[in-house]
């Protein structure tokens, strides 16, 4: 069995980076990943009105996630090896069903309806239930989850033995390398019903062909350069445009507008048009490992020894240049959120968020000192700095940089982790869960 996701992350990963060096890539989407950064409040702002809604902190929580109007936790069992799931309303916290978990084992939505037990090491069983009651509703040997439609839950079905990750080498020993790819899988992708876990259509594309799984449909990039959009309802055709590409696929990234392609045995990654197939830049490598990547819906982003390049997605010329910034995050066409994450510096470390001007790079604001969680609907931030033995929390607007804020937390002797859903915001910090209306 091998699931690849994280539905405790709220929001879908924003820098899908071509690795440096040595790394692996799914051709799937998984759902994604968790931010950490920073920001600051003005000083002598009130706090009041910042007791959460309720708290969660008899037991050790080790994690958590949110979907449907529902928090799923991880606890820790003092009297028992593994650990104890728990489903829970979020508007209250009332408890709706638990579920005992042994060592290796973890729960995960894999959508607001229904919830999965798995193995963290990608062996043995998945057992789908449902996510309001608890009920079993079935049970599969595997489960490699690339996208959802409806009640469909897509996924990838590999052979037995088959390789998860390929890997694929972009340097060598520090000098540039043409990118590899091992043998070659046959891979097919199945629609399972989400209450009976029947199988509902199955696709098995051309040798050669990968698939690349959006809420638009299935994208499938052929060796011959054909585009293939497939509804994920019914794997049906619906859709084909010509890349002018062909070759051994090693990987590929779509955005709405552009297509990047990294071929076997090449060195360099090239850019599509979506709509027309003709190839908009290239980008030939460098003496360095950096590689643009799409880091908002409106920009590239390339990493450099001193900061961050925004690359336009048409072209591939440089915007801008930031120094001491390393990852854009949010975009909303006129502004770009930027912050450094930190690679290499002390887990929960402290790091500054501004907000630039998306086609010239200028300054908007910056604020420091703060420690960012999540990312909200109309590119708002939730920042938390410790406080007093604890920890508050604010909301940064994107257009003025000015915090509100919302909540305290009793301690975060270390990292705070939080989910949103429903218009709330639930935090585990120290073992405690405490959740809060969003402002």
């Amino acid at each position: 069995m091998v699931i690849e996701l994280d539905l405790s992350v709220p929001w879908d990963p924003p820098e899908p980076v071509v690795p440096p060096r040595r790394r692996g890539r799914r051709w799937v989407a998984a759902v994604v990943v968790g931010l950490v950064s920073a920001a600051v409040l003005a000083g002598g702002a009130a706090r009041v009105g910042m007791e959460p809604v309720y708290r969660v902190d008899d037991v050790r929580i080790l994690d958590l996630q949110s979907s449907g109007g529902r928090i799923l936790v991880s606890r820790y069992r003092p009297d028992a090896p593994g650990t104890l799931a728990e489903v829970r309303r979020l508007r209250d916290g009332r408890v709706l069903w638990s579920l005992p978990l042994a060592v290796g084992q973890r729960l995960a939505f894999l959508n607001e309806r229904v919830v999965a037990r798995m193995s963290d090491d990608g062996s043995g069983p998945v057992t789908v239930f449902d996510a309001a009651t608890g009920n079993q509703l079935w049970e599969r040997p595997r489960l490699s989850l690339s996208g959802r439609a409806g009640r469909l839950l897509v996924s990838e079905d590999l052979p037995d033995g088959s390789p998860q990750l390929p890997t694929y080498i972009v340097t060598d020993g520090g000098t540039l390398a043409p990118v590899q790819l091992p043998g070659l899988i046959q891979r097919r992708y199945l629609a399972i019903d989400e209450r009976t876990g029947e199988t509902v259509w199955t696709f098995e594309p051309p040798s050669g062909a990968v698939a690349y799984a959006r809420d638009d449909g299935l994208w499938v990039l052929n060796p011959d350069g054909r585009l293939e959009t497939r509804d994920l309802a019914t794997a049906a055709l619906i859709g084909t445009r010509q890349l002018a590409w062909s070759g051994t696929v090693s990987w590929y990234s779509m955005s709405d507008h552009e297509v990047m392609v990294v071929t076997a045995g090449k060195v360099g990654t090239d850019v599509y048009d979506v709509e027309t197939g003709r190839l908009l830049w290239r980008w030939a490598a460098a003496d360095d490992d950096s590689v643009p990547y799409p880091c908002t819906d409106t920009m590239y982003c390339l990493r450099d020894d001193t900061g961050l390049a925004a690359l336009d997605p048409r072209t591939g010329e440089r915007r801008w240049h930031l120094d001491g910034y390393n990852g854009a995050f949010a975009d909303d066409g006129r502004t770009v959120l930027v912050t450094n994450f930190g690679f290499g510096s002390a887990p929960n470390a402290e790091q500054p968020i501004a907000a630039v001007d998306a086609r010239t790079g200028r300054k908007l604001w910056e604020i420091t000192g703060w420690r960012l969680t999540m990312l909200l609907e109309g590119s708002r931030v939730v920042v938390w700095r410790e406080d007093g033995g604890g920890a508050v929390l604010a909301v940064v607007n994107l257009g003025t940089g000015r915090p509100t804020l919302f909540g305290r937390a009793t301690a975060a002797n270390r990292d705070l982790s939080c989910v949103q859903n429903a218009g709330m915001l639930a935090c585990v910090a120290d073992g405690a869960l405490s959740v809060w209306h969003l402002p």
